[in-house]
Parts: C-alpha cells; sequence; structure tokens
C-alpha cells in the first residue's frame, strides 16, 4: 500500500518511491528549521506543532501506516522536537493534518520528485477563506541516492510561516 503522495504520482524516482511507499519506516538525516518570527507566525506554529527556535541539525522521520486507506502518520524529529501529522488523499488532493490544523495539498510531478501548493486549509474542521490560507514553496527531489527537501510557507500577507530544509536516508 502506498501512501497518498504516491497513489498521485506514480512513477517517482526511487529515493521518493521509497518514501513514500507506505510501509513503517524510519529515515535519518541533517536538517534547517527557520521558524517566522512574526506573532501570528508563532501562533500558527504552535497550532501545527512546530518548532519556535530555529535550529540546525539531525532530522529523523518516523512513518507509520495506520489504515486501510493509505493514510500514513508522519513523525518529524527535530532534535529533541516532535512535530505529528496525518496525510490522507482525497481524490487528487492530499490532506495533511497537524494538530487542529488541516491542510489540503495539490502535489504536482516535476523531473526529479514533486512540488506542492496548498489547495485548501482548515482549523478544528472549519475551512478557511483563501485569503487566510498560507502560501506555500514546497518540493521533495531525488539527490545522490537521498530524499532532498525544501518547504518553505509565508503568511497570507507575506511575512514567514516556516522554512525547513535538509536531506534523508533510509536509517
Amino acid at each position: 500500500m502506498s501512501d497518498p503522495f504516491l497513489t498521485l504520482l506514480p512513477g517517482l524516482p526511487p529515493p521518493l518511491d521509497r518514501l513514500h511507499d507506505g510501509q513503517a519506516q524510519v529515515w535519518r538525516g541533517e536538517g534547517r528549521i527557520e521558524p517566522g518570527r512574526s506573532p501570528a507566525a508563532r501562533l500558527a506554529l504552535w497550532l501545527g506543532g512546530y518548532p519556535r527556535h530555529e535550529r540546525a541539525g539531525p532530522l529523523r522521520l518516523v512513518i507509520t501506516p495506520v489504515g486501510p486507506d493509505g493514510a500514513v502518520h508522519w513523525q518529524r524529529h527535530f532534535g529533541p522536537h516532535v512535530t505529528r501529522s496525518r496525510l490522507t488523499r482525497a481524490g487528487a488532493r492530499v490532506m495533511e493534518r497537524f494538530g487542529p490544523v488541516t491542510l489540503v495539498l495539490h502535489p504536482v510531478a516535476t523531473g526529479a520528485g514533486f512540488a506542492l501548493t496548498v489547495a485548501g486549509a482548515r482549523i478544528f474542521g472549519l475551512p478557511l477563506p483563501r485569503v487566510f490560507w498560507p502560501k506555500a514553496e514546497a518540493r521533495e527531489w531525488a539527490e545522490a541516492g537521498a530524499v532532498a527537501f525544501d518547504i518553505a510557507a509565508r503568511l497570507p500577507w507575506g511575512a514567514s510561516l516556516i522554512r525547513y530544509t535538509g536531506r534523508l536516508r533510509p536509517a
């Protein structure tokens, strides 16, 4: 069983195919996280369970399948901080829930991987008007046998929400 990204984007390069194969697995690497500093960014990061302080260092990703529908739990370990999310497929979109915040993501294949845009957002299950959706520049790609990622999000008015970058390999 594949995770929601692989079901929508078959034929990804081998490292991405393995990361998104829907199996229980652990990946390790290095990463950098740069949280936004505005009060609105701090609130959004707190709601989503992301670290509020900048850091670079070890990164661990634990993936656990959670049901027959292809849903998976991701636990991102940024040093001592753990950010949890649940990914599910909804038609041609991926829903990623971080605590009370759910993002509707639209994945698009690129030559070496895929990019994501935000196609909707909910808080406590209630849809947010488009004017409140975060803007994302997010991508994953294969690089020298590893999965590289660059995830950047901005608040609707342009202030930085978060950026995290890095590379992961199977543990």
